[in-house]
């Protein structure tokens, strides 16, 4: 999805119909986006189409005669199209497009029409942007659901920019069950759009002691992959060979007084710190890697690291 998105993010700035068309697709072809989402979404979409054919196209090939009563009916109409597509209409310049096109200055029409257009661009990019956000917090929830874990913690800003609706369930924890209920006034689903358009919040999964006691009582293994690339990369610095560097891994995850939690490309990590660097696994037990720092200086790494790559505790 996210290379198909760079493909429309393109398409937005060069042909606005297809763009449309194509995003459009994309909404429909979305199996977690329910049909109320998707409905939402087409009006949405419909909204801007009739933005673009009624008030630009039409618009501009109608030569309307200098009268300001002919121009304040074009004018209210046009601001009534760019209501139901939720945009702002700028009507002095709406006036000025008007005026240049009743005196065929045909290019500086077109310049200002741009300028207006632009919102028109804008709200599909809104779109686009949501969609994006949304299919990444469709990885997490899925993530989630395959390994049985049903809590999700609300997380972000509190902000004046905040919706009321996401400042008052931050920090809170829900069943999916829970979510799936919510309402954010927006026809668009909790559990994927949060707070609805451009929602900077996301679900943060809650998971309970029993997935680092599941990890520390099994097999540990390392995939061929990282192996290989840890041995040449990292092994040296602990002075060890390949099967010490492994065995070492797992004493480490084994023995973990202390273990955090990241994220990454919508799958979950745990961090377990040991005496002379941190081990990184999945939560099935498979080891990601055993990176080396200076016993002196764990601790001084893992505070920079938990900001940096924003580790939770667990």
């Amino acid at each position: 999805m996210e290379e198909r998105i760079k493909k429309l993010r393109l398409l937005a700035s060069t042909n606005s119909k297809r763009f449309l068309e194509e995003l459009r697709d994309l909404i429909q072809e979305w199996k977690s986006l329910k049909k109320t989402g998707k409905k939402k979404f087409e009006s949405d979409i419909r909204s801007l189409e009739k933005v673009g054919n009624d008030l630009f196209l039409n618009l501009y090939t109608k030569r309307a005669k200098s009268n300001d009563n002919v121009i304040s009916a074009i004018e209210k109409r046009s601001v009534n199209v760019f209501d139901k597509g939720n945009l702002k209409l700028n009507t002095l310049k709406l006036r000025e497009m008007l005026s240049l096109i009743q005196d065929d200055n045909t290019d500086k029409a077109l310049k200002v029409m741009d300028s207006i257009s632009s919102n028109v661009k804008s709200r599909g990019e809104t779109i686009l942007n949501t969609l994006l956000i949304a299919n990444n917090r469709a990885k997490v929830i899925e993530n989630a659901k395959k390994r049985g874990i049903n809590q999700l913690r609300y997380e972000g800003p509190t902000g004046a920019l905040s919706r009321d609706f996401c400042k008052s369930r931050v920090g809170k924890v829900y069943t999916i069950e829970e979510i799936e209920l919510m309402d954010n006034q927006q026809r668009l689903p909790v559990l994927y759009f949060c707070g609805g358009y451009n929602c900077r919040h996301r679900w943060v999964v809650v998971i309970e002691p029993k997935v680092i006691e599941n990890i520390k009582n099994s097999e540990l293994k390392y995939s061929e992959t990282d192996i290989n690339q840890d041995t040449r990369k990292h092994a040296p610095k602990f002075g060890l060979n390949q099967e010490e560097y492994i065995k070492e891994a797992q004493s480490v995850v084994r023995n973990a007084k202390e273990y955090y939690k990241q994220e990454r490309k919508g799958c979950m990590q745990y961090v377990f710190v040991g005496y002379r660097g941190y081990v990184i696994t999945k939560d099935a037990g498979t080891i990601k890697g055993y990176f080396y720092h200076d016993p002196k200086y764990v601790t001084e790494a893992v505070e920079n690291l938990k900001i940096k790559k924003n580790w939770g505790k667990l």
